[in-house]
């Protein structure tokens, strides 16, 4: 079979971006290009983009005391009972239990039982805008002042360079983000195993019409549009043909796009970051039914990247159902294959982070909630001590103040500045001080402020050596 290599992914990407999330490449004999062995030993991290406004006051929820007074107060339909929250305790007396996770958020709890979640909480930006396109380009810039800025992410490739054949950031599905696009260099968009195919198959008449197709690449480059366009069909077909035969494993929903991230990372491909989004979250009206939704696919997505599980079954990866007609005519069902957890080696690399571009309100409108602000990140790191850089886990930040039970607040404000905890994970996490050119953080990150270290990154979210009780 042809080998699929990292320029192939690099041009056939760039000719189909635009269609639906690439399904993860599988195949158990497909053969990646090798990406050396300082980008196999880069640190990874996946930034999820919860689109819309995640409600963080009904992901991160108060169990105890006066803000819990005030919860029940103001939301009194969608609220959630304490007993059916997810404590956010690690035992040994590490965080009191005075809040919980969303119950939806299995997976995501049992990692945070295990010491490898962070909940930043209360993180926003100065001067907030409660428009959702301008809050989320504020969010992927990562710079209130400069919603036209580059990307933060975009930043950190023109700092540290990309190859000219490396593929470096990865956008999974849709358009190409902002976060992931620099001044001089960007990110790539990958697409689904699907959109690699054609419509009329693979006949000797379809096969004559694709290379028809791919020899519109001849066009001379006197005339760039058309030299462009014929670029693009050539890609096209060429990854067609490259990504012929391989399975995959699709169970649904996020966990596509998180089995597409985890391919990414596990293939060796020197890929260093992936930007997934995933919308839904304007929770208007019938927020109760629908946030339940949403935060249930995201933690199936976690249990099918960190475990390779959805509710608990495995994910198989080739196979062939039968016929269901008798023998001799029969075809039996081939099962295909667990994938089984993430590689060990890319686990102890990798990072997770959350964000939305605003929070909700307070208190609910009806049945569900208006723009609101400040809210948490969540954060999931590598086992403990798997990593000489640590995340370290548990609760950072003060939950935002609600106000009294006789005069409740109407929105939570900003404890934590998103820059600070961008500039974190840019010079404790992704930054290689081995590399040909160590990111030393982003200037437009650069505050002071209590909790703040020199650089301005959040104090205290990452250590080096064993993570701290």
């Amino acid at each position: 079979m042809t080998t699929v290599t990292r320029r192939t992914v690099l041009k056939g990407a760039g000719a189909a971006v635009g269609a639906y999330t690439l399904a993860p490449l599988l195949g158990g004999s497909t053969a990646w290009a090798a990406a050396g062995p300082q980008a196999a030993a880069r640190r990874r991290l996946v930034v999820l983009d919860l689109s819309g406004g995640n409600d963080g006051l009904n992901t991160v929820v108060p169990r105890t005391g006066l803000r819990r007074t005030i919860y029940d107060q103001v939301r009194p339909t969608i609220g959630l009972p304490v007993e059916d929250l997810l404590p956010l305790d690690r035992g040994g007396n590490q965080d009191d239990g005075s809040l919980g996770l969303h119950p939806s958020l299995a997976t995501l709890h049992r990692l945070y039982r295990a010491d490898r979640v962070a909940v930043v909480q209360g993180v926003d930006y100065p001067n907030h805008n409660y428009s959702h396109f301008t809050s989320n380009d504020i969010w992927q810039a990562g710079n209130p002042e400069n919603i036209g800025d580059s990307g933060w992410i975009g930043r950190h490739l023109d700092r540290v360079g990309v190859a000219e054949d490396e593929l470096r950031a990865v956008g999974v599905g849709g358009t190409l983000a902002r976060a992931i696009r620099g001044e001089t260099h960007s990110g790539m968009q990958v697409n689904s195993l699907a959109a690699t195919r054609f419509a009329d198959g693979e006949t000797p008449i379809a096969v004559k019409r694709h290379s028809v197709y791919a020899g519109y690449s001849r066009h001379t480059q006197l005339d760039p549009a058309q030299a462009a366009y014929g670029g693009m069909c050539a890609a096209t077909v060429r990854l067609s043909e490259e990504t012929r035969g391989l399975s995959a494993a699709e169970p649904g929903g996020l966990a596509n796009a998180f089995l597409t991230a985890r391919t990414l990372l596990e293939s060796d491909l020197g890929v260093e970051i992936v930007f997934i989004t995933t919308g839904g979250y304007d929770t208007h009206a019938g927020q109760g039914p629908l946030h339940e939704s949403l935060l249930k696919d995201l933690d199936l997505a976690l249990e099918a990247f960190y475990f390779g599980t959805r509710d608990g079954v495995a994910i198989a990866v080739g196979g062939a159902p039968g016929n269901g007609l008798p023998g001799p005519l029969a075809t039996p069902a081939v099962p295909g294959t667990p994938i089984g957890p993430l590689a060990a080696h890319v686990a102890d690399r990798t990072l997770l982070m959350t964000f939305s571009e605003f929070g909700r309100r307070i208190g609910e409108n009806a049945s569900g909630t208006d723009h609101g602000a400040a809210a948490p990140m969540l954060l999931v790191g590598p086992p403990p001590g798997a990593n000489p850089v640590s995340l370290v886990p548990g609760l950072h930040s003060d939950h935002p103040p609600m106000g009294s039970a006789a005069l409740p607040a109407d929105n939570l404000a900003m404890t934590v500045d998103l820059r600070s905890v961008y500039q974190a994970v840019l010079t404790k996490w992704v930054n290689d001080p081995d590399g040909a050119r160590p990111d030393e953080g982003d200037p437009a990150f650069e505050l002071n402020g209590t909790n703040l270290e020199a650089d301005g990154s959040l104090a205290g979210l990452f250590t080096t050596g064993a993570p701290s009780a």
